[in-house]
Formats: C-alpha cells, structure tokens, sequence
C-alpha cells in the first residue's frame, strides 16, 4: 500500500499519507481537530506542513473550498428544507414540526447579492481641516471621527 512501510512488524504511516488522512477527513467533516485526531497529528503541525510545504498548501486550500462549499450547502439545506424537531410535552414523543432558519437564509442571500440586501450602515465623514491621515495616531483618529460626529448630531 502506498504511503505505509513495514518495520518489522509494525506499520509506518508516512507523512505524504498523513497529510492525505488529514486532508479526507477535513473535506468531509469541515473540523480541524477531529480531522488532525484522524491523521494522528496535531493542529500545529498542519499549521507546519501549510508554512513549509507548498504542494499540501495548494491541497489544503482546494480543501477549504471543498469545506466551505460543503457548508453553504448545509446552510441552504437547513434554511431552505429545514430541519425535523421532536416536540416534547410531559416527556413524551408529542409530535414532529420541520423548523427552518430565516437567519441562514438571509445571510444567504446578502452572500449572494451583497449589492441589494447587505445591511447599508456604512457612514463617510470627511474632515475639513488640514489633517494628514497618514502620520495620525490611531486614538486622535478616533477622537476627530467623534468630534466631527458631534457636530453632524450623529
């Protein structure tokens, strides 16, 4: 089998065939830790293998796209067909109802047309005075952005 050696007679898994352990059960399970538990690695040595190791960077990155598909998925699943509950009355098996997620659904949807339902909260305020943005602090950032807020009654 590839990516094993035998040493006697105990088997040595190698690290070619680790990073594929790890990189299938992060494609199906979307968790990082059940996935290095699988692998038989830690989280820091995948965090390793993504800093030195270009090939299974380019494969961890294709799986993060796998992933994030497969949540999309998931989150469409349950706003759009639902989800089964039990309904519980005195401790007994009572009924079923199917519940769905408007909140996943309208994430969903500003994901997919940011341009119509993305919250539009964003405010612009220009500082009249001359101010070089460049060589400001921070603090004196937030303090003229407040001032001028002030002044607007906002």
């Amino acid at each position: 089998m590839p990516g094993i050696r035998k040493h006697g007679h105990a088997k040595t898994i190698t690290k070619l065939n680790r990073q594929q352990l790890f990189l299938d059960a992060y494609s199906q399970t979307s968790l990082i830790n059940k996935s290095c538990e699988a692998a038989g690695i830690t989280k820091y040595t995948v965090f390793l293998w993504n800093r030195d190791d270009l090939d299974f960077k380019k494969r961890y990155d294709d799986a993060e796209i796998v992933v994030g598909n497969n949540l999309e998925d998931e989150a469409r699943r349950r706003a759009c067909e639902g989800v089964e509950r039990t309904v519980y009355q005195g401790g007994r098996d009572v009924g079923k109802f199917r519940e769905y997620s408007d909140g996943l659904l309208r994430f969903l949807i500003r994901g997919a047309k940011p341009e119509k339902y993305a919250d539009r909260t964003k405010q612009e305020i220009a500082i009249t005075d001359d101010v070089d943005l460049r060589h400001i602090d921070t603090s004196d950032l937030i303090r003229l952005v407040n001032e001028e807020r002030k002044k607007r009654g906002l």
